[in-house]
């Protein structure tokens, strides 16, 4: 029995009135509602404050809804009808799945900051829509304060930056390849256009600077192949200094460009004009989300033209597989949009090398070679939070050391990668995953807020609206103000930094590393079966060497221990997953049949599976997800993981595991990592007995 207790007693400190960890507490509505009172007392108080607003504006207009209709029946058969209706729609949600519980450990999902939910009802009794300040005359500030926020964050420059608000990652992703696309061909459209037009003629001897040739060249001196590989940064200069090397406002550049740009004239004609006979391509690795399938697709590049980048076996992009398809671009004049890093995956919590692509685009670039960089963090944003030293207190009482709760800082490598973000040009991050904030809850943040401006569809007004025109930065028009109101709550209340964000995130990172170790030892010596994570185990010892650390040093100590033992707390940071989700297969002893193994993973999967609403919630004493690890052509990834698992690495099925996000700062504040294991032990015990018993 492994026993973690997350609040050990730590002397003299913990008998401080304070208690400053406690305020993890204060977050979530809690797993048994145990902050009920609090959140209904809130929720009143919003319901009230938004009949008041409503009573106040111009109390002197007569009644509408008056007594005689109150009394009349045809409205109280309303009344009752609703009444019914909610209480039917109480009883079906309650089959929902448990998202709350510690007990969930499946997608990139868990329970919701109450000052986030608290946000979202105050706001959406108001129905704003961010789409123009007009109709959003409060809620368009929040998102604008949202997009800062996240800029800030991840060290965007905030005054030169900008973010807002979308449904999710997928328009996210879809946004910035779009932003991508443009940014590419904005140059041969431009310079089409001032060979061409006489308004433009002033700006034929505007130079760029060429990495490749190391000199300015006019802009009209350059080859198609040169504009299409200018520098980002040359590229959102170009509207600005042409306009007004020209004399005229960049919205008249814009009516210029109806008749030259990509974006304007359409592909067919745009690539006839300049004679483009190569498709321009996305390069992203296998473990690309489906949303950049989708890009492509829209964006009319094709779906085939997203290139696939080999994964290497800890689930990361190979950087010599990046290589290898950039040298080929380059040798055949293909056109690269952008090559996209994933900053945590939704499955295996993968961070690609984000310093290795930097490098590579600077080497690329230097040989005539260029491309924007886009990064999906839609996972992994808010994991910047553990880096960022908190503001300083207002008063003696706002900010304590935190040592106090047993947290886990992130591992060096990824502590590196995020480091690296203010190099990309655009990134998706997710409120509503790594954020805990209620959906719809996506954002997409830009390095150069003038990236932005190339999605531009008109240079007329619309409306008659302010500044604040969201419904022109995207693809989205109409936004609800109240997920706004909702990030911008718990941004405010929880605070984006390693005291705030990052204290919950630190804690759910040392829940995924006992699970990690938990679940690497769960087989015993005596079982049928062994596990095997995914994500591998370190090079410096033996699996048996690991297995013995993890239970003698980590697995049956107390916190407390845990947390005064050094060498096993950089143990713990430096092993297992990047962002938070312990991944792992298990097999039975001396079986090479993938197809045995598949099957036995895919029975503990449907044990600990919520699939339906048939079943009442609570019976499932844990949720879990599960996928399959692919094959990939050119990857050597799955055929590692195979020979890990004692399976035939040179056989192509794919392999299915089990997939425990860990999102709760719970876990083993309830004594409840040892409930998992032997929950966990029991449903695969259980499938090797039901699937022998088959055979036999």
């Amino acid at each position: 029995m492994y026993s973690h207790m997350k609040y050990p007693n730590f002397g003299r400190d913990d008998a401080r009135k304070d208690k400053p960890w406690a305020k993890t507490g204060a977050y979530f509505l809690g797993p048994n509602a145990e902050n009920g009172n609090v959140f209904k007392r809130q929720m009143v108080e919003a319901i009230d404050g938004h009949i008041k607003f409503r009573m106040n504006y111009f109390p002197q207009d007569p009644d509408f809804i008056t007594d005689e209709m109150r009394d009349a029946p045809s409205y109280q058969e309303v009344i009752r009808k609703m009444t019914k209706e909610i209480n039917n729609m109480h009883s079906e949600l309650r089959k929902s799945i448990p998202f709350f519980s510690s007990r969930y450990k499946g997608h990139v999902i868990w329970d919701t900051l109450m000052a986030a939910n608290l946000g979202y009802m105050v706001a959406f009794m108001y129905n704003q829509n961010n789409c123009v300040a007009e109709v959003s005359t409060v809620t368009s500030k929040f998102e604008v304060g949202v997009g800062r926020d996240l800029c800030t964050t991840i060290d965007f420059d905030p005054d030169k930056a900008m973010g807002h608000i979308v449904a999710g990652g997928t328009v996210a992703n879809i946004e910035a390849m779009w932003a991508a696309r443009n940014v590419k061909f904005y140059p041969l459209g431009l310079c089409d256009a001032i060979r061409n037009e006489e308004v433009l003629a002033k700006a034929k001897g505007y130079k760029v600077f060429l990495p490749h040739r190391n000199e300015y060249v006019a802009i009209t001196d350059c080859t198609t192949w040169e504009l299409l590989n200018l520098d980002v940064d040359t590229i959102l200069d170009l509207p600005d200094k042409v306009s007004a090397m020209c004399g005229m406002t960049s919205s008249d550049l814009l009516e210029v460009l109806t008749n030259y740009g990509y974006d304007a004239i359409g592909i067919q004609n745009f690539c006839a004009r300049h004679g483009l006979k190569q498709n321009p391509c996305v390069l992203a690795p296998t473990t690309a989300h489906v949303s950049l399938y989708k890009g492509c697709t829209i964006l009319g590049m094709g779906k085939g033209n997203l290139i696939t980048i080999p994964v290497d076996e800890n689930a990361r992009m190979c950087v010599k597989g990046l290589r290898h398809l950039l040298e080929d671009k380059l040798a055949n004049r293909i056109p690269v949009v952008s090559v996209i890093a994933i900053m945590g995956t939704t499955e295996m919590s993968a961070v690609d090398p984000l310093t290795d692509i930097l490098d590579l685009r600077n080497e690329m670039r230097r040989r005539g070679l260029n491309f924007m960089i886009h990064a999906d963090g839609a996972w992994g944003g808010y994991f910047c939070t553990m880096l960022r030293t908190p503001p300083k207190p207002e008063d003696d009482g706002g900010e304590y050391p935190e040592w106090f709760v047993p947290e886990m800082h992130l591992s060096n490598y990824t502590t590196k990668q995020l480091s690296a973000i203010p190099h990309l040009d655009t990134i998706t991050i997710d409120p509503h995953k790594s954020g805990f904030c209620p959906y719809p809850g996506g954002a997409i943040c830009y390095r150069d807020k003038r990236i932005n401006s190339f999605l531009g569809i008109t240079n007329k007004v619309s409306y008659l609206h302010g500044s604040l025109n969201l419904g022109d930065v995207g693809i989205e028009g109409s936004k609800p103000g109240a997920a706004a109101a909702g990030i911008i709550m718990a941004h405010r209340v929880v605070g984006l930094h390693k005291n705030g964000y990052g204290r919950i995130l630190a804690e759910c990172t040392f829940t995924s590393k006992l699970l990690y170790c938990l679940w690497t030892c769960l087989g015993q010596d005596d079982d049928p079966f062994f596990v095997v994570p995914t994500k591998p185990l370190p090079p410096d010892r033996t699996r048996v060497e690991h297995i013995k650390f993890m239970r003698t040093r980590i697995l049956n100590r107390t916190n407390e221990e845990l947390a005064q033992d050094a060498e096993a707390m950089e143990y713990l940071r430096e092993i297992g997953p990047d962002t938070m989700i312990p991944c792992f297969s298990f097999n039975l002893k001396n079986n090479s049949d993938v197809n045995l193994c598949n099957d036995l993973v895919q029975a503990v999967f449907k044990d600990l599976c919520m699939s339906d609403d048939r079943v009442s919630s609570y019976r499932f004493p844990m949720l879990v997800t599960a996928s399959t690890y692919a094959h990939h052509e050119h990857s050597i990834s799955l055929r590692k993981y195979k020979k890990r698992l004692g399976l035939d690495p040179y056989d192509t099925t794919g392999v299915k595991y089990i997939i425990t996000t860990c999102m709760d700062p719970w876990a083993t504040s309830i004594d409840f990592v040892d409930d998992l294991g032997a929950i966990m032990r029991n449903a695969i015990l259980n499938a090797i007995g039901t699937k022998l018993k088959a055979i036999l």
